[in-house]
């Protein structure tokens, strides 16, 4: 924070994802409003040497005057996409320098009571990986919060770890907040070191992250990331607010550091006989975290098909009901907007949703055309 009276105590560091050839910060795109508002730092580590030596918009090529003089061990010619070790090196000494405060202080002296871990999708791989092999020798961090992770994105490493991750024996809190898109057909149960949460109807990435990187990318690269839609059927990125859920889990992720009391288990996913997700009549997945926008549903938002292209299967789908169906499930906007407000408050009360959050989702609602 600009002011320093309004830190209040927590680092989250992000672990840079490079899946797209270039950096990004994936929980601020998606959490940047809860960063602001509730006085956490934030701090985005370059930690692979993917998002440096990529050419055109790695690191070095995108502004080589700054980043030309930085070098990983063994150069471009080692690049990783995962299992990266200077990366994990890189990173645990990242962590290390906002506590340590000491020569080049990146954080300007203030003081840092906890360190929490997070990345999203190849990162919260990455992350898992790092969990399990550096956690124990280094303790750099006090818990991890990686996103968007499916169990493949953490198997088939050289290192031999595999997900699940096992919390119980490294002795740090690790929680897991999955999209719609990022099913973990293994069902790790929670444990009084695991949590696991799984959202309905949000995809791997959403339309709210969209909205926020776009224009930066175009500015930056002059690329705009929506030509990337052509590809794709029908309106793609599901609206359900996800980065709702991440704000709530990140409150309760310092929670369970400074009390030892764990986030609440919540329902996952449901799976039909053929081991897909189980969908109601309108094709919205059932169970898992139900905010309002899902639990009281103006349109199916829902993951991409296996068929997809690949970004197009991240991405998933939004496809808005039809006035006649809207017109059967709210007769009156007042029906909506009591079943909305209801549904909201419910999530509030279960731990899922943050009241300042349910208070923006309750307005939209209030101001929406519905029924058509």
């Amino acid at each position: 924070p600009k002011d320093a009276q309004r830190f209040n105590g927590t680092v989250f560091a992000e672990w840079q994802n490079v899946s797209a050839g270039y950096e990004l910060d994936i929980l601020w795109s998606e959490s940047y409003a809860h960063f602001m508002r509730a006085g956490y730092v934030y701090v985005g580590v370059s930690a692979q040497r993917a998002g440096h030596y990529v050419e055109p918009y790695g690191l070095a090529s995108w502004s080589p005057t700054r980043y030309s003089q930085l070098h990983w061990p063994g150069g471009a010619n080692a690049a990783v996409f995962v299992v990266d070790p200077a990366g994990y090196d890189i990173y645990t000494q990242a962590l290390q320098s906002l506590r340590a405060r000491l020569g080049d202080d990146p954080l300007q002296g203030l003081p840092v009571k906890h360190v929490v871990a997070t990345g999203g999708s190849q990162s919260a791989g990455t992350l898992a990986i790092y969990f399990q092999a550096q956690q124990p020798l280094f303790r750099a961090a006090d818990a991890f919060m990686p996103f968007i992770l499916t169990s493949a994105s953490a198997q088939a490493a050289p290192t031999g770890v595999a997900f699940p991750v096992q919390p119980e024996v490294v002795g740090t809190p690790f929680f897991l907040i999955n999209s719609e898109t990022d099913l973990d057909l293994t069902q790790k149960p929670d444990s009084p070191m695991y949590r696991q949460w799984e959202v309905a109807g949000a995809t791997h990435y959403s339309q709210h992250a969209f909205d926020y990187n776009q224009p930066l990318i175009l500015r930056d690269f002059a690329m705009d990331i929506a030509d990337g839609d052509s590809a794709c059927i029908g309106t793609r990125r599901s609206r359900i607010p996800y980065h709702h859920v991440l704000n709530a889990a990140m409150d309760l992720t310092v929670r369970w550091i400074e009390t030892g009391t764990a986030p609440p288990s919540q329902p996952r996913f449901q799976y039909g006989l053929d081991g897909a997700p189980a969908r109601d009549e309108r094709g919205n997945a059932l169970g898992g975290i139900r905010l309002p926008e899902h639990a009281v549903p103006t349109a199916t938002n829902r993951r991409g098909e296996a068929s997809d292209a690949p970004f197009c299967y991240l991405y998933g789908s939004h496809a808005p009901f039809d006035a006649a169906t809207l017109r059967a499930l709210y007769p009156t906007h007042a029906d909506y907007v009591q079943q909305f407000e209801a549904a909201a408050d419910t999530a509030v009360s279960v731990g899922v949703l943050l009241p300042d959050d349910a208070a923006l989702s309750k307005a939209a609602a209030r101001a929406a055309a519905i029924p058509l």
